[in-house]
Protein backbone atom coordinates (compact mmCIF):
# COMPACT_ATOMS: atom_id res chain seq x y z
CA UNK A 1 0.00 0.00 0.00
CA UNK A 2 1.35 3.13 -0.98
CA UNK A 3 1.96 6.09 1.09
CA UNK A 4 3.90 9.23 1.13
CA UNK A 5 3.82 12.54 3.32
CA UNK A 6 3.99 14.51 -0.33
CA UNK A 7 2.43 12.38 -2.80
CA UNK A 8 -0.82 11.27 -3.14
CA UNK A 9 -2.52 8.24 -4.87
CA UNK A 10 -5.95 8.23 -6.17
CA UNK A 11 -8.00 5.13 -8.12
CA UNK A 12 -10.68 6.01 -9.84
CA UNK A 13 -11.89 2.57 -11.46
CA UNK A 14 -9.63 2.42 -14.75
CA UNK A 15 -7.66 5.88 -13.81
CA UNK A 16 -5.29 6.77 -11.40
CA UNK A 17 -3.83 10.15 -10.08
CA UNK A 18 -0.70 11.20 -8.26
CA UNK A 19 -1.35 14.18 -6.66
CA UNK A 20 2.10 16.25 -5.51
CA UNK A 21 0.49 17.00 -2.06
CA UNK A 22 2.74 19.54 -0.61
CA UNK A 23 0.63 22.69 -1.38
CA UNK A 24 2.25 25.00 1.72
CA UNK A 25 5.73 24.72 0.13
CA UNK A 26 4.14 25.02 -2.90
CA UNK A 27 4.37 22.09 -4.16
CA UNK A 28 8.71 22.27 -3.89
CA UNK A 29 10.53 18.90 -4.94
CA UNK A 30 12.34 17.26 -1.39
CA UNK A 31 14.26 13.94 -0.82
CA UNK A 32 11.01 12.09 0.23
CA UNK A 33 9.67 13.59 -3.03
CA UNK A 34 12.33 11.98 -5.61
CA UNK A 35 11.84 8.14 -3.11
CA UNK A 36 8.47 8.41 -3.10
CA UNK A 37 7.90 8.93 -6.70
CA UNK A 38 9.65 5.75 -7.99
CA UNK A 39 7.59 3.92 -5.37
CA UNK A 40 4.34 5.56 -6.37
CA UNK A 41 5.24 4.81 -9.55
CA UNK A 42 5.71 1.05 -8.97
CA UNK A 43 2.48 0.69 -7.27
CA UNK A 44 0.86 2.14 -10.58
CA UNK A 45 2.54 -0.63 -12.61
CA UNK A 46 1.10 -2.67 -10.23
CA UNK A 47 -2.67 -1.94 -10.54
CA UNK A 48 -3.38 -3.89 -13.86
CA UNK A 49 -7.15 -2.26 -13.89
CA UNK A 50 -5.49 1.13 -14.12
CA UNK A 51 -5.49 2.32 -17.96
CA UNK A 52 -3.87 5.36 -17.23
CA UNK A 53 -2.45 8.15 -15.20
CA UNK A 54 -2.92 11.64 -14.28
CA UNK A 55 -0.17 13.70 -12.31
CA UNK A 56 -1.61 17.00 -11.14
CA UNK A 57 -0.67 18.96 -7.82
CA UNK A 58 -2.68 20.58 -4.91
CA UNK A 59 -2.72 24.48 -3.95
CA UNK A 60 -1.97 27.17 -6.36
CA UNK A 61 0.85 25.57 -8.41
CA UNK A 62 2.12 22.36 -9.97
CA UNK A 63 5.71 23.01 -8.58
CA UNK A 64 8.14 25.38 -8.26
CA UNK A 65 10.98 22.87 -8.67
CA UNK A 66 14.18 21.40 -6.16
CA UNK A 67 13.57 22.39 -3.00
CA UNK A 68 16.66 24.29 -2.74
CA UNK A 69 15.80 25.17 1.27
CA UNK A 70 15.97 21.47 1.86
CA UNK A 71 19.14 20.75 -0.22
CA UNK A 72 21.04 24.48 1.44
CA UNK A 73 21.36 22.14 4.40
CA UNK A 74 22.54 18.55 2.86
CA UNK A 75 26.14 18.39 2.19
CA UNK A 76 29.24 16.01 2.57
CA UNK A 77 30.56 15.91 6.40
CA UNK A 78 33.69 17.86 7.05
CA UNK A 79 35.90 15.39 6.91
CA UNK A 80 33.97 14.12 3.55
CA UNK A 81 37.34 14.41 0.76
CA UNK A 82 36.13 16.31 -2.42
CA UNK A 83 36.19 13.29 -4.42
CA UNK A 84 33.72 11.14 -1.98
CA UNK A 85 31.63 14.43 -1.80
CA UNK A 86 31.50 14.08 -5.42
CA UNK A 87 30.96 10.19 -5.78
CA UNK A 88 28.19 10.68 -3.50
CA UNK A 89 26.28 13.76 -5.42
CA UNK A 90 26.66 12.20 -8.73
CA UNK A 91 24.71 8.64 -7.19
CA UNK A 92 22.45 10.81 -5.87
CA UNK A 93 21.47 12.63 -8.97
CA UNK A 94 21.58 9.15 -10.94
CA UNK A 95 18.77 8.39 -8.03
CA UNK A 96 16.20 11.26 -8.55
CA UNK A 97 16.68 10.55 -12.61
CA UNK A 98 15.81 7.02 -11.91
CA UNK A 99 12.34 8.02 -10.54
CA UNK A 100 11.81 10.30 -13.28
CA UNK A 101 12.63 8.03 -15.23
CA UNK A 102 9.86 5.27 -13.72
CA UNK A 103 7.27 7.20 -14.27
CA UNK A 104 8.44 7.86 -18.27
CA UNK A 105 9.04 4.15 -18.36
CA UNK A 106 5.25 3.24 -17.49
CA UNK A 107 3.14 1.07 -19.49
CA UNK A 108 0.23 3.36 -19.42
CA UNK A 109 -0.14 6.35 -20.74
CA UNK A 110 0.67 9.45 -18.51
CA UNK A 111 -1.02 12.51 -18.08
CA UNK A 112 0.61 15.77 -16.69
CA UNK A 113 -1.89 18.50 -15.93
CA UNK A 114 -0.48 21.77 -15.11
CA UNK A 115 -1.49 24.48 -13.65
CA UNK A 116 0.25 27.98 -11.75
CA UNK A 117 4.20 27.66 -11.83
CA UNK A 118 5.78 24.44 -13.33
CA UNK A 119 9.64 25.10 -12.55
CA UNK A 120 13.05 23.34 -12.92
CA UNK A 121 12.36 19.49 -11.56
CA UNK A 122 8.23 19.81 -12.07
CA UNK A 123 9.71 20.26 -15.84
CA UNK A 124 11.59 17.29 -15.71
CA UNK A 125 8.86 15.72 -14.53
CA UNK A 126 6.10 16.61 -17.22
CA UNK A 127 8.56 16.27 -19.96
CA UNK A 128 8.49 12.48 -18.27
CA UNK A 129 4.78 12.50 -19.27
CA UNK A 130 2.70 11.41 -22.50
CA UNK A 131 0.11 14.17 -22.73
CA UNK A 132 0.83 17.67 -21.48
CA UNK A 133 -2.33 19.79 -20.37
CA UNK A 134 -2.60 23.18 -18.97
CA UNK A 135 -4.66 25.76 -17.28
CA UNK A 136 -4.69 29.13 -19.10
CA UNK A 137 -2.43 30.22 -15.84
CA UNK A 138 0.70 27.94 -16.29
CA UNK A 139 3.92 29.29 -16.15
CA UNK A 140 7.08 27.33 -17.23
CA UNK A 141 10.92 27.72 -16.57
CA UNK A 142 13.76 25.41 -17.04
CA UNK A 143 15.21 27.32 -13.92
CA UNK A 144 18.22 26.05 -13.28
CA UNK A 145 20.39 28.58 -15.58
CA UNK A 146 19.64 31.21 -12.43
CA UNK A 147 20.91 29.28 -9.64
CA UNK A 148 23.71 27.68 -11.63
CA UNK A 149 22.81 24.08 -11.68
CA UNK A 150 22.73 21.70 -14.59
CA UNK A 151 18.63 20.53 -15.89
CA UNK A 152 20.24 16.89 -15.28
CA UNK A 153 16.99 15.16 -14.31
CA UNK A 154 16.08 14.83 -17.99
CA UNK A 155 14.66 17.98 -18.86
CA UNK A 156 17.54 18.21 -21.49
CA UNK A 157 17.41 15.07 -22.88
CA UNK A 158 13.38 14.53 -23.46
CA UNK A 159 12.63 18.23 -24.05
CA UNK A 160 14.19 18.37 -27.66
CA UNK A 161 11.68 15.85 -29.05
CA UNK A 162 8.77 17.68 -27.75
CA UNK A 163 9.40 21.26 -28.78
CA UNK A 164 12.33 21.37 -30.76
CA UNK A 165 15.88 22.17 -30.43
CA UNK A 166 15.15 26.25 -30.36
CA UNK A 167 12.60 26.33 -27.78
CA UNK A 168 14.94 24.19 -25.71
CA UNK A 169 17.79 26.56 -26.16
CA UNK A 170 15.95 29.15 -25.06
CA UNK A 171 14.21 27.97 -21.76
CA UNK A 172 17.50 26.56 -20.73
CA UNK A 173 20.12 29.20 -21.56
CA UNK A 174 17.31 32.47 -19.92
CA UNK A 175 16.13 30.65 -17.21
CA UNK A 176 12.79 32.73 -18.14
CA UNK A 177 9.36 32.49 -17.33
CA UNK A 178 7.29 31.09 -20.37
CA UNK A 179 3.52 30.72 -21.15
CA UNK A 180 2.25 27.69 -22.30
CA UNK A 181 1.30 29.15 -25.50
CA UNK A 182 4.61 30.16 -26.09
CA UNK A 183 5.97 26.90 -26.09
CA UNK A 184 5.15 25.22 -29.24
CA UNK A 185 4.44 21.48 -28.44
CA UNK A 186 4.80 21.53 -25.11
CA UNK A 187 1.15 21.69 -24.05
CA UNK A 188 -1.64 19.14 -26.39
CA UNK A 189 -4.72 20.72 -24.40
CA UNK A 190 -5.99 22.95 -21.50
CA UNK A 191 -8.27 21.99 -18.11
CA UNK A 192 -9.94 23.73 -16.25
CA UNK A 193 -9.74 24.62 -12.84
CA UNK A 194 -12.27 24.43 -10.08
CA UNK A 195 -13.28 26.86 -7.50
CA UNK A 196 -10.41 25.63 -5.60
CA UNK A 197 -8.00 26.66 -8.50
CA UNK A 198 -7.54 22.56 -8.82
CA UNK A 199 -7.60 20.38 -12.17
CA UNK A 200 -11.43 20.13 -12.66
CA UNK A 201 -12.82 16.44 -12.28
CA UNK A 202 -15.41 14.83 -14.69
CA UNK A 203 -17.76 12.94 -13.76
CA UNK A 204 -16.98 9.37 -14.76
CA UNK A 205 -18.10 7.64 -18.48
CA UNK A 206 -20.60 10.20 -19.76
CA UNK A 207 -22.18 8.83 -23.03
CA UNK A 208 -23.02 11.31 -25.58
CA UNK A 209 -25.24 10.66 -28.87
CA UNK A 210 -26.77 13.19 -31.30
CA UNK A 211 -28.60 12.48 -34.75
CA UNK A 212 -30.40 14.81 -37.33
CA UNK A 213 -33.31 14.63 -39.38
CA UNK A 214 -34.97 16.35 -42.07
CA UNK A 215 -38.53 17.25 -42.65
CA UNK A 216 -40.60 18.70 -45.45
CA UNK A 217 -44.10 18.81 -45.26
CA UNK A 218 -44.27 16.38 -42.28
CA UNK A 219 -42.48 13.91 -44.15
CA UNK A 220 -39.30 13.14 -42.92
CA UNK A 221 -36.40 12.92 -45.61
CA UNK A 222 -33.39 10.43 -43.96
CA UNK A 223 -30.22 9.75 -45.30
CA UNK A 224 -30.55 8.34 -49.02
CA UNK A 225 -29.84 4.77 -50.24
CA UNK A 226 -28.60 5.58 -53.21
CA UNK A 227 -27.87 8.51 -55.71
CA UNK A 228 -31.32 8.67 -57.54
CA UNK A 229 -32.83 8.32 -53.72
CA UNK A 230 -30.27 11.54 -53.27
CA UNK A 231 -31.46 13.38 -56.46
CA UNK A 232 -35.01 12.76 -55.90
CA UNK A 233 -34.45 14.24 -52.16
CA UNK A 234 -32.50 17.27 -53.31
CA UNK A 235 -35.76 17.86 -56.10
CA UNK A 236 -38.29 17.98 -53.41
CA UNK A 237 -35.65 20.78 -51.24
CA UNK A 238 -35.27 22.64 -54.13
CA UNK A 239 -36.52 26.72 -53.96
CA UNK A 240 -38.37 25.48 -50.39
CA UNK A 241 -38.20 26.05 -46.60
CA UNK A 242 -37.74 22.72 -44.32
CA UNK A 243 -37.23 21.96 -40.84
CA UNK A 244 -33.72 20.27 -39.45
CA UNK A 245 -34.21 18.54 -36.44
CA UNK A 246 -30.96 17.70 -34.24
CA UNK A 247 -31.36 16.06 -31.06
CA UNK A 248 -28.27 15.50 -28.79
CA UNK A 249 -28.59 13.39 -25.45
CA UNK A 250 -25.67 12.79 -22.40
CA UNK A 251 -26.16 9.91 -20.40
CA UNK A 252 -24.60 8.43 -17.16
CA UNK A 253 -25.31 5.61 -15.15
CA UNK A 254 -28.28 7.42 -12.56
CA UNK A 255 -29.62 10.34 -15.98
CA UNK A 256 -30.47 10.71 -19.11
CA UNK A 257 -31.27 13.98 -20.47
CA UNK A 258 -32.17 15.50 -23.94
CA UNK A 259 -32.19 18.17 -25.91
CA UNK A 260 -33.71 19.42 -28.83
CA UNK A 261 -32.74 21.89 -31.80
CA UNK A 262 -35.33 23.03 -34.56
CA UNK A 263 -33.87 24.95 -37.64
CA UNK A 264 -35.63 26.31 -41.12
CA UNK A 265 -33.45 26.44 -43.46
CA UNK A 266 -34.75 27.61 -47.03
CA UNK A 267 -32.79 26.45 -50.37
CA UNK A 268 -32.24 28.51 -53.71
CA UNK A 269 -34.01 27.22 -56.51
CA UNK A 270 -31.09 24.38 -57.76
CA UNK A 271 -31.40 22.78 -61.98
CA UNK A 272 -31.21 19.26 -62.34
CA UNK A 273 -27.77 19.76 -63.74
CA UNK A 274 -26.40 20.95 -60.27
CA UNK A 275 -28.07 18.72 -58.40
CA UNK A 276 -26.65 15.73 -60.14
CA UNK A 277 -22.99 17.46 -59.80
CA UNK A 278 -23.32 17.39 -56.18
CA UNK A 279 -24.74 14.19 -56.18
CA UNK A 280 -21.76 12.95 -57.37
CA UNK A 281 -19.30 14.51 -55.47
CA UNK A 282 -20.83 11.55 -52.85
CA UNK A 283 -21.06 14.46 -50.23
CA UNK A 284 -24.86 13.61 -50.01
CA UNK A 285 -24.80 9.74 -49.34
CA UNK A 286 -24.53 10.26 -45.31
CA UNK A 287 -26.63 12.75 -44.69
CA UNK A 288 -30.17 13.40 -43.55
CA UNK A 289 -31.87 14.96 -46.42
CA UNK A 290 -28.97 14.21 -48.81
CA UNK A 291 -26.91 17.35 -48.36
CA UNK A 292 -23.93 18.95 -45.96
CA UNK A 293 -24.36 22.16 -45.23
CA UNK A 294 -20.71 22.14 -43.89
CA UNK A 295 -19.30 21.51 -47.38
CA UNK A 296 -20.39 22.16 -51.18
CA UNK A 297 -24.50 22.48 -50.06
CA UNK A 298 -23.43 25.10 -47.99
CA UNK A 299 -24.13 27.42 -51.67
CA UNK A 300 -27.65 25.84 -52.38
CA UNK A 301 -28.77 28.12 -48.39
CA UNK A 302 -30.43 31.09 -49.22
CA UNK A 303 -31.61 31.28 -45.43
CA UNK A 304 -31.19 30.18 -41.93
CA UNK A 305 -33.35 30.36 -38.81
CA UNK A 306 -31.54 28.63 -36.14
CA UNK A 307 -28.85 26.32 -35.41
CA UNK A 308 -25.69 26.30 -38.17
CA UNK A 309 -24.42 23.25 -35.76
CA UNK A 310 -27.59 21.94 -35.35
CA UNK A 311 -27.86 21.41 -39.47
CA UNK A 312 -24.58 20.26 -39.11
CA UNK A 313 -25.33 17.60 -36.96
CA UNK A 314 -24.38 18.58 -33.06
CA UNK A 315 -25.99 21.68 -31.95
CA UNK A 316 -23.66 23.16 -29.78
CA UNK A 317 -25.23 25.62 -27.63
CA UNK A 318 -27.78 22.38 -26.44
CA UNK A 319 -24.64 20.45 -26.40
CA UNK A 320 -22.84 22.66 -23.93
CA UNK A 321 -25.91 23.09 -21.83
CA UNK A 322 -26.52 19.67 -21.32
CA UNK A 323 -22.47 18.97 -20.65
CA UNK A 324 -22.89 21.78 -18.06
CA UNK A 325 -25.84 20.23 -16.27
CA UNK A 326 -23.82 16.89 -15.83
CA UNK A 327 -21.17 19.11 -14.28
CA UNK A 328 -18.87 19.25 -17.29
CA UNK A 329 -16.60 22.24 -17.40
CA UNK A 330 -17.02 23.78 -20.71
CA UNK A 331 -15.01 27.18 -21.84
Amino acid sequence: MFTSEVLTLEVDGYVATLWLNRPEARNALGRAFWHDLRAAAREVAGLREVRVLVIAARGPHFSVGLDLKEFATLGPRPDTSPAAANAARYEGIRDWQASVTAVAELEVPVIAAVHGYCIGGGVDLITACDIRLASSDAVFSVREAKVAIVADLGTLQRLPSIVGAGHVAELAFTGKDTAAAKVGGLICGWVVKDKNGQPHKAPPNPVLAADTTVTLDGKILGKPNDREEAVTMLRQLSGRQHEVLSAVAVASEQRVEIRLSDTTVTFVPLSEERIRRYVFTNESHDKAGAYGIQGHAGAFVRRIEGSYSGVVGLPLAETVELLQAFGYPVL
